[in-house]
């Protein structure tokens, strides 16, 4: 059975396929920034279908879920 791959084979995958668009990282920084960013965002996709396959959902509040993404884009404006 094939082992995860570790956080550094990730890291080199993600900029194989970086370096490979129109736009790829203007530096180290900034690609490690977004890797980061990359990851927490699926972390937080497999957490929540999780949650789904659990059952443990509820009624989508879109006014939350507006208000999280100002709160990211502002967070991630400060960063850069």
């Amino acid at each position: 059975m094939p082992s995860e791959p570790t956080e550094l084979e990730l890291f080199r995958d993600f900029l194989i396929e970086e370096c490979k668009s129109e736009k790829p990282p203007e530096s180290v920084e900034k690609a490690v920034r977004k890797f980061e960013q990359t990851q927490r965002l699926k972390a937080m996709l497999d957490e929540t279908a999780a949650e789904a396959e659990r059952g443990e959902y509820g009624p989508l509040d879109i006014e939350e879920v507006k208000r999280g993404i100002r709160e990211r884009f502002e967070s991630a404006k400060q960063h850069q």
